[in-house]
């Protein structure tokens, strides 16, 4: 049976990710990516508990299809759009919270640069 590692990691873990390996260098703009050359994948912890364990799942299923899917020149699985929806909703959602988190949620911005 083959094993595969799927892993959250920080925004600052995540830049060292990218930055550690020129085939990850397309994956900068995405909440994750699978590399099924070393049968793992990547997620960044987004701070949303149940987007987290979709993402790990998304990572996983990336690893495993027979098919790939959504992979770059480089055979790293990911998809940009992920950060580009996900960074407007969760922005609006921190607002959202700020009432309810004395302000604290305008602090964190997950996917944000």
């Amino acid at each position: 049976m083959e094993k595969y590692t799927v892993k959250i990691v920080t925004p600052k873990e995540w830049e060292r990710l990218i930055e550690s390996n020129p085939r990850y260098q397309h994956a900068e703009d995405s909440v994750g990516f699978a590399d099924p050359e070393t049968r793992t994948g990547y997620v960044m912890n987004t701070g949303v508990h149940h987007l987290n364990r979709y993402l790990l799942s998304h990572e996983f299923e990336h690893l495993v299809e027979a098919h790939a899917t959504d992979e770059d020149e480089f055979g790293v699985r990911h998809k940009k759009f992920f950060k580009q929806i996900l960074d407007p909703i969760l922005k609006v959602a921190s607002i959202a919270a700020a009432p309810a988190t004395g302000g604290l949620s305008l602090l964190y911005s997950p996917v944000s640069d």
